[in-house]
């Protein structure tokens, strides 16, 4: 948005400008229907950043499992903030200037552009470094919170009609220093939601319809509504999970 007073026209509102390729294709899916999440990040210097967060997946084709398919994750530095204008436009922003953290180690800059496949920070995929088989997408918007990142996962079950899949969050601390994963389990999860005291919320869909779930040794069916406690001790992150889930 480049409107500087109101005394301008309208037509001075906002000027287009390409801040980064995503380089996405028809074969790799690799389709932006998500928000960024925006945040001011600080250097080591104490040089402060805007960055812009945000993953792929083509979510009209939500099981799609294309041996093709293949989305990343990013964080994109807006180096103009707060100038709307770019130094840097059309193809000079792109994955090939933006460091790959598909590695466990991140770069030392912590303000600079990169880049991940999921596949390579989730568990969900066959394994590490396999593009193929991979269809995993990002669900929704990413959360931020206390210097990390959250990404919701899903991916289709391994059928040739499939009709449900797996979700998975993953957590990017440090800017891109580390990876975690928490697994959901069955069922299409949404974007996360986090609360100023950290608290992340979620939703999860598209159970198969025998799924159950085990509560204080009572099977229980997902038809109706109730809250359930997690079971056991907290993780080893030492985050405590609650869920409520549909019983009859």
């Amino acid at each position: 948005l480049s409107k500087a007073t109101l005394d301008e026209d309208n037509d001075n509102l906002f000027e287009l400008n390409l801040a980064y390729r995503a380089e996405g294709t028809l074969a790799n899916d690799r389709f932006g229907y998500n928000q960024v999440a925006t945040t001011i990040v600080q250097d080591d210097s104490g040089a402060s950043s805007l960055i812009n967060y945000f993953g792929t997946g083509n979510l009209s084709r939500i099981q799609g499992r294309d041996s093709t398919i293949n989305n990343r994750i990013f964080g994109i530095r807006d180096i103009d903030f707060p100038s709307y204008g770019l130094t840097l436009t059309g193809t000079a922003k792109n994955a090939a200037t933006s460091q790959n953290i598909d590695d466990p180690d991140c770069v030392t800059d912590i303000t600079q552009n990169w880049h991940s496949n999921t596949y390579a920070k989730s568990t969900l995929s066959p394994s590490p470094g396999a593009a193929t088989k991979d269809w995993t997408k990002i669900i929704g918007r990413a959360g931020l919170y206390n210097k990390s990142i959250f990404f919701s996962i899903y991916r289709p079950e391994d059928l040739a009609c499939p009709l449900t899949g797996t979700s998975q969050i993953i957590e990017i601390s440090d800017g891109c220093g580390g990876v975690s994963q928490y697994n959901v389990g069955e069922g299409l999860i949404t974007a996360p939601v986090i609360d100023k005291r950290g608290n992340m919320y979620f939703g999860v869909s598209n159970f198969t319809k025998e799924t159950k779930i085990t509560d204080n040794d009572e099977t229980l069916n997902k038809t109706g509504l109730v809250r359930r406690e997690a079971i056991g001790t907290p993780d080893s992150e030492g985050r405590d999970w609650k869920s409520w889930r549909q019983i009859e």
